[in-house]
């Protein structure tokens, strides 16, 4: 049966070890979709808009993590490449503006974390932290 391509949004790995079957093909492990909507100033993004425009910025960023902080306030945070300069987040805050209508404050980081489960939360809703510390998955209604 052939793998046929196409976008998901899931994330996944090929693993390098023979399935304990026996088996000698590939294994693919499916990680699952990092989606839902994400709100702020009263309007909604999908996931997959979001990752697709910071996806083109990658030459400006390693990694990066969208958080909301409140109904009004995001942050970009991002682990900068050698190309990002100071001019970079005016620029990052401009393409934010003009897409979505909002401008996330942008947050240099040396290192992003992974979640408990070892995957990359590209979105993060810590407005419904009341303690401000965890931030969870954003997940809302999808």
């Amino acid at each position: 049966m052939p793998f046929i391509r196409y976008d998901t949004g899931d994330t996944g790995m090929i693993m390098p070890d023979p399935c304990p079957c026996g088996l000698f093909a590939r294994r693919l492990v499916v990680q699952g979709r990092g989606g839902g909507i994400f709100s702020i100033k009263g309007k909604k993004y999908y996931h997959g808009e979001l990752r697709f425009a910071l996806g083109k910025l990658s030459s400006l960023m390693y990694r990066y993590q969208l958080v909301k902080i409140s109904d009004e306030k995001a942050e970009l945070r991002i682990v900068p490449t050698a190309e990002y300069t100071q001019n970079s987040a005016r620029h990052l805050q401009r393409i934010f503006e003009e897409g979505f209508g909002f401008e996330p404050e942008i947050k240099v980081l040396d290192t992003i974390p992974v979640a408990k489960n070892e995957k990359m939360q590209i979105i993060v809703d810590q407005s419904r932290d009341t303690l401000g510390i965890h931030g969870s998955s954003y997940f809302e209604g999808g």
